[in-house]
């Protein structure tokens, strides 16, 4: 990625982190000093921040409470479960 950088002025850190505000500001300022090929990378950076914060949360999310769930339905089960499989696999070998 090449961004032309003497184009992007230099901005205090700490004076945006005061206002969140100037932050989106200040990236909009940049985005429009930038070129046609130079957004189209920053759209595909931004599309696939937000897929990655879409799948964690959907993959987290029930992956947290799938054993609790599991657990709760084996617990109406009587016998072993690990003799239920393997009978079931006997007829197959």
């Amino acid at each position: 990625m090449n961004f032309r950088s003497e184009s992007i002025k230099a901005v205090d850190v700490r004076e945006l982190v005061e206002e969140p505000m100037k932050i989106k500001r200040q990236i909009i300022d940049d985005l429009d000093r930038l070129t046609p090929s130079e957004i189209l990378t920053v759209y595909s950076m931004v599309a696939e921040m937000k897929r990655c914060r879409e799948s964690a949360a959907t993959a987290i999310q029930p992956a947290q409470y799938s054993f609790i769930r599991v657990r709760k339905a084996l617990s109406k089960c009587t016998g072993s479960l690990g003799d239920d499989i393997i009978s079931a696999r006997e007829d197959r070998v």
